[in-house]
């Protein structure tokens, strides 16, 4: 998962490709929309996008808690 760090790190930019099931959080265990979708990794200075690191797929991203695959 990206961390920043005051103002420095990484983070994702962007979503495509969304697709939306409901069901039960591996993590949390709560039953919740659990969302899929393509993203973009950068490097932030001052939570300004700087530099792309890659291209990344989220698996089933919890609504209620935040975590993710």
């Amino acid at each position: 998962m990206p961390t920043v760090i005051n103002g420095v790190g990484t983070w994702y930019y962007g979503k495509r490709r969304i697709h939306s099931i409901k069901a039960s959080c591996q993590f949390c265990g709560s039953h919740a929309d659990l969302v899929s979708y393509d993203t973009t990794l950068f490097f932030v200075v001052v939570f300004v996008p700087v530099i792309p690191l890659g291209q990344k797929r989220i698996l089933q991203q919890c609504s209620v808690c935040g975590k993710h695959a």
